[in-house]
């Protein structure tokens, strides 16, 4: 189900009522003034960021891949590409719906259709996935500061990519509880003289309303909201901690034990930066819609679209920045992808 779907249904079961004055500004924006603000959002700014995150990602997996998978570290952030990746490509098949209608309305709601019953699941999915690699990384990382000379036995390659892979089968179990939901029909259109197809319920997700209702409560709540970011704050506070006493005793150390510090904090850095990416483009925002729906605020009107809008976007800037944030904090990677560059320079 949809953040719009999921928004208009807790709405329409609360039948609450927005008193803010939020209510007056929202639910009364001109009809042109709305339209070219989701022109905006979903035909030109999210599908920039998309294309950057496609790009982005799919340079990271040949950078990290070409420097090998030998290293823990570099097995899970190929796992986030990947994930960031294909949320990149669904995102930017979402907005191609109201591309498609600027110049063929039936014709767009018949993809958007499509998209509801088969690629926004992957979307929601690869949201799930993300934070919960990220929360991998962060543990992988406190460990490796905290114990660093039992990490080698107890972090190896194999290891992590079981408990990468086992995380994102886990969760794709979860989710796809929701590919039998839908179902598209096609309705013949008076108003365009048009058979456009038109996404359902299926007779099965009617049947088990209240399964899915607990299903979605387990996305919402424990999948999203509890376990990511109580894993990413508590191994975050626990690795600066580390280096902070660590940095008392730096004076101290060998020439061997500072060299691996260092490089230490070079990756924690990048750990740490995901982290606050994760925890501010994702997790509070889908938190904060969360509340939304669970306190009553309505979905109808323009107030829940335009809340869907700005999350969307923090979403697929979260899928895209990750590239940006390797460039900046990571000189191997930045020389390899110039490297890169170059090479494709040449070859033009």
């Amino acid at each position: 189900m949809s953040l719009e779907e999921m928004m208009s249904s807790s709405a329409a079961t609360n039948g609450l009522a927005m008193t803010t004055a939020a209510n007056t500004l929202l639910y009364n924006i001109p009809t042109e003034v709305f339209n070219v603000l989701m022109f905006w959002v979903y035909c030109v700014t999210i599908p920039v960021l998309s294309v950057c995150g496609i790009l982005g990602n799919c340079l990271t997996v040949a950078i990290i891949t070409h420097h090998g998978l030998k290293d823990t570290t570099n097995i899970l952030l190929t796992f986030l590409a990947l994930s960031d990746l294909l949320y990149s490509i669904t995102e930017f098949l979402n907005c191609t719906s109201l591309l498609i209608s600027q110049f063929d309305l039936p014709q767009a709601y018949t993809f958007h259709a499509y998209h509801l019953a088969y690629v926004n699941t992957w979307n929601m999915y690869t949201v799930a996935t993300s934070s919960y690699l990220v929360a991998l990384i962060s543990l992988d990382r406190m460990i490796a500061v905290w114990l660093p000379f039992q990490a080698g036995s107890i972090l190896t390659p194999a290891r992590t990519t079981i408990t990468a892979a086992v995380v994102c089968c886990c969760l794709f179990i979860i989710y796809c509880f929701d590919f039998p939901s839908y179902y598209i029909q096609w309705l013949h259109s008076s108003e365009y003289n048009k058979t456009i197809a038109v996404v359902s319920y299926s007779e099965f997700r009617l049947k088990n309303t209240s399964f899915f209702a607990i299903i979605n409560k387990i996305n919402m709540i424990f999948i999203m909201m509890c376990v990511p970011p109580t894993t990413i704050v508590t191994c975050s506070v626990m690795i600066v901690a580390r280096l902070v006493q660590s940095s008392q005793q730096a004076r101290k150390m060998s020439i061997k034990s500072y060299a691996r510090r260092v490089k230490d904090i070079k990756t924690v850095k990048i750990s740490l930066a995901l982290c606050v990416c994760m925890i501010t483009l994702t997790l509070i925002p889908s938190y904060s819609s969360t509340m939304l729906i669970y306190t009553g605020f309505p979905a109808s009107g323009n107030f829940q679209r335009v809340i869907a809008a700005l999350i969307n976007i923090l979403f697929q800037v979260n899928a895209s920045i990750n590239f940006i944030i390797y460039v900046k904090m990571s000189s191997k990677f930045a020389s390899t992808y110039l490297q890169l560059l170059s090479i494709c320079i040449r070859v033009r």
